[in-house]
């Protein structure tokens, strides 16, 4: 047995989580279920597993690969610098972000630090509101990550007390977990798990605590011991060795993969002082995170959305950064082919800069994080120009100013680039800055006009940007394929984004208001989640379905530089019987500046059909076509309809608002295109053009 197990039940102040992970080592004898390795080796971490070691095999597995990793560790770790580390925080205090700490701090203290009230976190259980505590919960983050910077800009003492009281709300809390995430009730009575925001917390009190350090009294470092072994340590190890308690992220593939291990892994490296378990958790997380590769597409796209590529991606790359500093560049999680595509992903996807599909839970606001993709433009060595290093914005976390604070990473030079000579220059094997983007595992296809590349030289200055792309004439659209059991799924497959001018004539209206029905089995109750909300017909009465098997399949590409087009068959996602076929073919034209959208759909019996059009954008009739927004960002949308041979002028446009809770709900409108009776056979044909070309 490894010294530090022996040595662990007279750890103070967690005596007793020490004896547990020692016992549980020891006579550890539970079989997870999966697929197991070769006793005593992990997957290195540069592939993703087809097998995962379990029950005794992983305890084994785990061993010998922290034996390995333990050479690899210092006496202490941190990826922030001590506040005695002076030249950091007053360069640090003297940026634009940061200017106003101080200041706002200082007013904050005229008020007591707030607790978050009980009876918000048991509204998720009473009523499903999940937002009022999430609100009140952020606000207190906040308000201790300014103190900490406060503190360490000004390096007085001043502002320690207020620090402690933070730190005392969030030791008095009964649950670190979110109410959303604790359905039963059970952190909030005492029983620990870990979750996206209690591993967080976690990481972000022991960088405090490692920062801070004896600035700190002694009760409050010794509390702070004591909570982050309860909360975090112990059920990580229990889980891992036990299957108990029950964290479901360790083998998911989702963001909650990244997130967790990133905050359990960040907190363990920080603050565990034994080499011996720190490099236990390091193994651990090292073979665990693999599992996150998974979850994305093999060219690199994340169905889960921009918002929780940013979210998931970017924590993986926190912990990637993470762990390359602490073992002195030996463990380089991010050193993978797949994750390079993904990086890739945070480049290529916007339709314009600014501008992102809204596909999946995403809000319609959401873009690639800036001073994530400069790290990844550094550690990749794409060497992109506009995508220089970026400070992350005042109010980020403490962990993530850690790993983007500074231009360059320690030990990683202009001159070695990251890992510019393995991978080479981007532009050899694919071009983010394109007029096209294609995933075809995907089936996402994205394309831009001609002279659009001009907006990239504004990324720095939003309002410059927000001009540049108002300016741009053209269409930039986005469309997908796909299936319907994607990452945070919605029931979508076929549908499409059209942006003109800095608006959006049509689009996908993003993530619902989280409540407690989202993610539930009445997810697809929401008329913005289900495919009702979403630019793809109604089909003899009939949305789609949800399932993987409800997907897309490519007929046909053809793209050129006049010219790209995607066709279709898409009668798979929706589960009807009597229709023969059911195909959409996307036409992109830059050289007329125009995009159609063409349904033809066969059946063996007259039904009925309806094809959308969703919008946030005003609108207005055209004789039987439609004119979305006005002056020179109004597109018309000119619409033919075909029925059993014959053009048909008779279809009604029905208009309708949303009953979901979003953030356009007031502003969106979705108007169908219903044909008056039921056809065997029809074509819809949707032609956007901008009214002034």
């Amino acid at each position: 047995m490894p010294a530090f197990l022996e040595k662990i039940s007279c750890r103070k102040p967690a005596a007793f989580a020490g004896f547990l992970f020692s016992f549980f080592l020891f006579f550890f004898v539970m079989d997870f279920g999966l697929s197991s390795a070769n006793a005593g080796e992990l997957l290195p971490p540069n592939t993703i597993p087809n097998k995962m070691p379990s029950g005794k095999e992983l305890d084994e597995a785990l061993k010998a690969r922290a034996e390995k990793l333990l050479p690899f560790l210092g006496d202490s770790f941190c990826i922030l610098p001590s506040i005695t580390e002076r030249a950091f925080w007053e360069e640090l205090s003297q940026k634009p972000q940061y200017r106003k700490i101080i200041q706002t701090v200082e007013k904050e203290m005229k008020t007591p630090v707030a607790n978050v009230p009980e009876e918000l976190y048991l509204q998720f259980s009473q009523n499903g509101n999940r937002t009022n505590y999430q609100n009140a919960y952020n606000r207190r983050n906040a308000g201790l990550s300014r103190a900490v910077l406060a503190e360490c800009f000004e390096n007085q003492g001043r502002f320690i007390p207020r620090i402690e009281e933070h730190l005392k709300a969030y030791f008095n809390d009964r649950s670190w977990v979110l109410p959303a995430h604790d359905r039963s009730l059970d952190n909030f009575n005492g029983k620990y798990d870990i979750d996206l925001a209690s591993s967080n917390a976690a990481w972000m009190l022991a960088t405090i605590g490692a920062v801070l350090g004896d600035r700190l009294s002694k009760d409050v470092r010794e509390e702070l011991d004591r909570q982050l072994e309860l909360r975090c340590f112990i059920p990580f190890r229990t889980h891992i060795l036990t299957g108990k308690p029950k964290l479901w992220w360790v083998r998911g593939i989702n963001n909650w993969n990244a997130v967790c291990l990133a905050g359990v892994g960040g907190a363990a490296l920080t603050h565990l002082k034994s080499k011996e378990e720190r490099a236990w958790f390091l193994a651990a997380i090292e073979t665990f995170i693999q599992n996150s590769n998974i979850g994305y597409t093999e060219d690199g796209y994340c169905t889960e959305g921009v918002g929780y590529w940013c979210y998931g991606f970017g924590h993986h790359a926190l912990l990637s950064e993470t762990v390359r500093r602490a073992t002195n560049d030996k463990i380089q999680i991010l050193d993978q082919e797949k994750l390079r595509k993904v990086a890739l992903y945070g480049f290529t996807i916007e339709i314009l800069p600014g501008f992102s599909p809204s596909f999946a839970d995403c809000s319609m606001r959401a873009i690639p994080t800036r001073s994530l993709l400069a790290f990844l433009n550094r550690y990749y060595g794409f060497q992109l120009n506009n995508y220089d290093f970026t400070l992350p914005e005042q109010g980020q976390n403490l962990c993530a100013l850690g790993v983007y604070g500074t231009n360059l990473p320690p030990r990683l030079t202009e001159a070695s680039a990251g890992y510019a000579p393995k991978f080479g220059n981007v532009k050899s094997f694919q071009d983010p800055i394109s007029n096209r983007t294609w995933f075809p595992s995907a089936q996402i296809l994205i394309l831009r006009p001609e002279g659009w590349k001009s907006t990239l030289t504004k990324l720095e200055n939003r309002a410059e940007l927000a001009k540049a792309v108002g300016e741009l004439p053209g269409l930039a659209v986005a469309m997908k394929g796909g299936h319907n059991a994607e990452q945070h799924n919605h029931n979508d497959v076929g549908t499409y984004v059209i942006l003109h001018r800095g608006t959006l004539p049509a689009l996908d209206l993003g993530g619902e208001v989280y409540t407690r029905r989202t993610f539930s089995k009445d997810r697809y109750v929401s008329d913005v989640l289900n495919s009702w909300g979403h630019n793809v017909p109604v089909v003899a009465g009939c949305l789609q379905k949800t399932g993987a098997q409800y997907a897309a399949k490519v007929l046909k590409t053809d793209f050129n530089e006049k010219e790209d087009s995607l066709l279709l068959d898409y009668a798979a996602a929706y589960d009807v019987k009597a229709c023969r076929k059911l195909t959409r073919e996307f036409v992109y034209s830059r050289m007329e500046t125009k995009f159609s959208v063409e349904d033809q759909v066969e059946f063996d019996s007259p039904q009925t059909f309806e094809v959308p059009m969703v919008t946030i954008t005003g609108w207005k009739k055209d004789g039987k076509n439609v004119i979305f927004g006005e002056g020179k960002s109004a597109v018309r949308a000119v619409i033919c309809v075909k029925a059993d041979g014959k053009e048909m002028t008779d279809w009604t446009l029905k208009e309708d608002g949303f009953k979901a809770d979003f953030a356009a709900r007031e502003s969106a409108r979705r108007l169908a295109i219903v044909l008056p009776n039921p056809v065997k056979n029809a074509s819809v044909k949707i032609t956007y053009v901008p009214v002034e070309k």
